[in-house]
């Protein structure tokens, strides 16, 4: 935690210094600073990122399962992702039915799934081209994706994309330290999922999470923590 809390300073006084609170600053130290805080920000994500793996790794994280709203949380992660998307020049669609179904998960890393999905194909997808964030239940299987039309997988990366710090997945693209990918297969499988990968025009990931509850379910039934 402590190697946090400098880089938490570093952050403060760069959003400081670019909302011009010492004062205007020219444009060439603009610049300057908004890469400062752009680089923070990529390093808190990392540190966060490989913190939850440790803890992963270590049997230390438990799940917090509560009873969600497929629809409702896939329309607000991406409510929150618009602006990010609009930064990246790429449309955001959306492809879940407002009547998908209730089931049992963790908010908080199901978001952090469905973030990492959508980082990871901002990254890649061409500008003016849509993202698909797509969900749906069939059955006991709750399948949420993301597909982008970007320049896919290479065939020689693939068995190592849910690999930690690999650093190439995308046709000979660099993909920086390649957490994004690792956590989610992680988040996935401590909910008693999988993750499959096609990669033909484009890219889908799609996760597969076991539904564990029925609508006609109690909300207070519905609560608990696991392992």
């Amino acid at each position: 935690m402590s190697c946090a809390r400098p880089l938490n300073t570093i952050m403060g006084f760069a959003e400081m210094l670019d909302n011009g609170v010492p004062g205007a600053l020219n444009p060439r130290q603009a610049d300057y600073v908004k890469n400062i805080v752009s680089g923070a920000g990529t390093l808190t994500t990392l540190i966060d990122d490989i913190l939850d793996l440790a803890l992963i790794e270590s049997g230390g994280l438990r799940l917090e399962l509560t009873r969600l709203d497929l629809f409702a949380l896939l329309s607000d992660v991406a409510k929150h992702s618009h602006q990010w998307a609009a930064k990246a020049h790429i449309t955001l669609a959306v492809d879940c039915a407002e009547n998908a179904g209730m089931f049992l998960g963790d908010d908080r890393r199901i978001r952090q799934v469905v973030y990492s999905l959508l980082n990871n194909a901002f990254r890649y997808a061409p500008d003016g081209s849509t993202i698909t964030l797509s969900g749906r239940i069939v059955g006991e299987d709750v399948q949420i994706a993301v597909a982008d039309n970007g320049p896919g997988i290479a065939e020689e990366v693939k068995p190592t994309v849910f690999e930690r710090f690999e650093s190439k997945s995308r046709s000979g693209q660099r993909a920086g330290a390649g957490l994004g990918l690792t956590l989610v297969n992680s988040f996935v499988e401590l909910h008693n999922g999988w993750v499959e990968i096609e990669s033909e025009n484009g890219t889908l990931v799609r996760c597969h999470l076991p539904r564990r509850i029925h609508d006609e379910t109690s909300p207070q039934d519905a609560s608990k923590s696991v392992a």
